[in-house]
């Protein structure tokens, strides 16, 4: 009777050490799927298997010769591991090493920059301008864009300008804070990097602090003032796309004087956020205080020279006169708080 009743625990004791136990399970890591084999950088990704054992230095994920430790995955366990991919990522073999095991490979392709959104503005004529503003926004002129253009939906994040450029300027630092701290030749060089990325044609041609824009590129480059103005208007002719400014702007009545996330305040009709407010955006357009009443009406492109860039938009420390949709001005040596968005030109 003694000897059934040990013979019983020990098979019970047996039966509870269950392949999924990362500590009696020592066999060769294998994966069974992962999901996805797409992805974007610093996006998550899951991995299904069995004997991945438990977070330790000895046992990490490769992507080629890329290394991410399991102590630095999100989520580690003997038969799943969730892990966020490295800005430095490139497509390759995915595998799990265990000590001095080696699992079995996955292709992974992953794209090197991180989803943004951008809507379509189609060509139109528009009020530009305003009476009741500062003497440069006047005269009010009805402007003609003639050619469609793309625009981001969001200032552009920190996330992807780290990515795009290996830095990031900003005073405070968070993936989905606007990037601001940004100067006018950081951001065209921005726009030529992500242009190559996505393999099309740099709109800029940039030479020491000169900078030469190739109009009939179909890459990544700053709106004008004009198609600025257009995009933030969303067909409004008022100060503000939508009458409360509470509820599409961080200004400094509401932000407590720091920069917010993107997109955390409701869009214009075209879908665009922070049209008004969290950072001032820069725009091709040198300054010119008498620009308006001289200049073209059709895909004007603002003066040939100048001394500065425009800014529009407003920002997170500025008052509710500067989040107007007309209002133009030109920045101070800093730029501690400014940022941007992007266009590029649409194939008519």
């Amino acid at each position: 009777m003694k000897f059934l009743t040990i013979l019983i625990f020990s098979l019970i004791l047996i039966s509870s050490c269950s392949i999924d136990d990362p500590i009696s399970d020592k066999g060769v890591p294998i994966i069974v799927n992962v999901n996805p084999t797409e992805i974007r950088v610093t996006d998550t990704i899951k991995i299904d298997g069995k004997h991945f054992g438990i977070p330790s230095q000895l046992n990490y994920i490769l992507i080629d010769s890329l290394r991410i430790i399991s102590t630095n995955c999100i989520k580690w366990q003997n038969n799943e591991i969730w892990f966020i991919v490295p800005d430095s990522a490139h497509s390759g073999k995915l595998r799990i090493v265990i000590s001095a095991d080696t699992s079995n490979s996955y292709d992974l392709n992953i794209i090197p920059i991180p989803a943004f959104d951008y809507v379509q503005i189609d060509p139109q004529n528009f009020l530009m301008g305003s009476l009741t503003g500062n003497n440069d926004e006047k005269p009010t002129e009805i402007i003609t864009i003639t050619k469609g253009f793309y625009i981001t939906t969001t200032e552009i994040s920190q996330r992807l300008y780290r990515v795009v450029m290996q830095a990031n300027p900003s005073i405070e630092i968070g993936d989905f804070l606007p990037v601001y701290n940004v100067t006018w030749l950081d951001a065209v060089s921005f726009c030529n990097k992500l242009s190559k990325i996505e393999n099309l044609d740099t709109a800029y041609r940039i030479s020491g602090g000169d900078v030469l824009w190739d109009t009939t590129s179909n890459g990544w480059r700053l709106p004008t003032e004009a198609e600025w103005e257009l995009s933030c208007r969303a067909g409004t002719n008022g100060d503000f796309y939508i009458d409360n400014l509470n509820d599409i702007a961080w200004y400094s009545d509401n932000s407590g004087y720091r920069v917010k996330p993107i997109a955390s305040k409701l869009p214009n009709k075209y879908g665009l956020y922070d049209m008004s407010g969290n950072v001032w955006e820069w725009c091709y357009d040198y300054y010119n205080e008498f620009y308006y009443g001289n200049r073209q009406t059709t895909n004007p492109k603002g003066p040939k020279t100048g001394k500065r860039r425009v800014i529009r938009g407003g920002a997170f420390d500025q008052g509710t006169y500067f989040a107007r949709s007309s209002n133009r001005t030109q920045p101070n040596e800093t730029n501690g708080n400014i940022g941007f968005r992007i266009v590029r030109n649409k194939n008519n």
